[in-house]
């Protein structure tokens, strides 16, 4: 079980074989059951347990199967470098695009997982209703991704690997491609109707 976690914690090759992830902290445990339903399994660290947070957390989810592990165990299969002494297993959510979408952002080849967790809270806090990844993005259920998304994973659509220019090229709308080169004003775009952002 413990080799199993520290992969998935570090292998985005790992997370993508077995449709699962790690999340970190009660934050986002708890958006994740507020908008998907209970985790596989609770992981939580010795000193973690002495947490009110924590407990409180463990408290509302008493069918959820829970393991304890020892500070120095749990620090090596943290996904990031200041743990908060608790860890989910989940399966990676895969919500539904709808049909119409009047709302979009395309990310192309978005490197630095914060940036890019960035990018999706921003997004699902702005209503967008999917994001549309290319392949050379960074995995956007990394454990750093998922942090700066801070739970927009579970309200916002995302398609890893997606064909960009298939994606846009049926999308009934306009598609905006940023640039540090261009020449016309953000606030100067008509953004009526269905708008989709390339960045």
């Amino acid at each position: 079980l413990f080799k199993s976690l520290r992969k998935l914690a570090q292998s985005g090759r790992e997370r993508k074989k077995t449709g699962q992830a790690l999340l970190d902290g009660v934050h986002l445990i708890a958006a994740y059951v507020a908008q998907v339903g209970l985790p596989q399994m609770l992981i939580v660290s010795a000193s973690g347990q002495e947490r009110a947070e924590i407990r409180s957390l463990l408290g509302q989810l008493p069918s959820v199967p829970l393991t304890l592990l020892s500070d120095a165990l749990f620090q090596e299969i943290a996904p990031v470098d200041s743990p908060t002494g608790i860890l989910a297993r989940v399966p990676i959510p895969q919500l539904p695009v709808a049909e119409k979408i009047h709302f979009a952002v395309f990310l192309e080849a978005l490197q630095d997982p914060g940036n890019l967790g960035s990018i999706l809270r921003s997004a699902a806090a702005a209503g967008a209703q999917a994001a549309y990844l290319s392949a050379e993005c960074a995995d956007a259920w990394s454990p750093r991704v998922l942090r700066g998304g801070m739970g927009a994973h579970f309200y916002l659509p995302i398609r890893e690997g997606a064909d960009l220019v298939a994606v846009a090229g049926s999308f009934a709308g306009n598609v905006i491609v940023t640039s540090l080169r261009a020449e016309s004003d953000l606030f100067a775009v008509n953004l009526a109707g269905p708008v989709a952002f390339v960045i």
